[in-house]
């Protein structure tokens, strides 16, 4: 009888385990690191950031007449993972962003982010920036901004 009461208890854990891993998140089938649940957001449903260096968004820019949404972060900003998970993955905002600006996001600790925080004096995480075709900047703030906040200020630059 203690044997079974054992296995029952071991089977209800592992069932337990499952649960919270599938809310938390998962082994990455191909890579074998861990995905936060945060992280497995379908791309049409988030806003979609450029992997590009800020001189090739300068250029982007120049050729297709649309803005530059710059937002700053570090790996340890919880108002930037905030904004990640909320702000970011808002649909409105999403689409309106997707079609109206190039974004990139880059991390304000290292390489060229680092460089550009230093250059445009910033000194808080996250930072948003709106920077026109031209490269003038337009807008610029530091700290969380939620969908409604950001939308606001994006759609009364355009």
């Amino acid at each position: 009888m203690n044997l079974l009461i054992r296995l029952s208890l071991i089977i209800y854990l592992l069932g337990f385990a499952r649960q919270v891993e599938g809310m938390t998140g998962s082994k990455n089938e191909k890579t074998g690191k861990f995905v936060p649940a945060s992280e497995k957001i379908k791309a049409d449903e988030s806003l979609n950031f450029v992997e590009t260096s800020w001189e090739k968004a300068q250029e982007l820019s120049r050729k297709t007449g649309k803005p530059i949404f710059v937002n700053f972060h570090a790996v340890w900003c919880a108002p930037c993972k905030v904004m990640k998970i909320r702000t970011f993955t808002n649909n409105e905002l999403a689409e309106y962003f997707n079609e109206n600006y190039i974004n990139i996001r880059l991390d304000g600790e290292v390489g060229e982010g680092k460089a550009l925080m230093d250059a445009f004096g910033l000194r808080a995480y996250p930072s948003s920036l709106f920077f026109s075709a031209t490269g003038d900047l337009l807008w610029g703030k530091s700290g969380y901004l939620s969908a409604d906040q950001l939308l606001k200020v994006a759609k009364s630059l355009q």
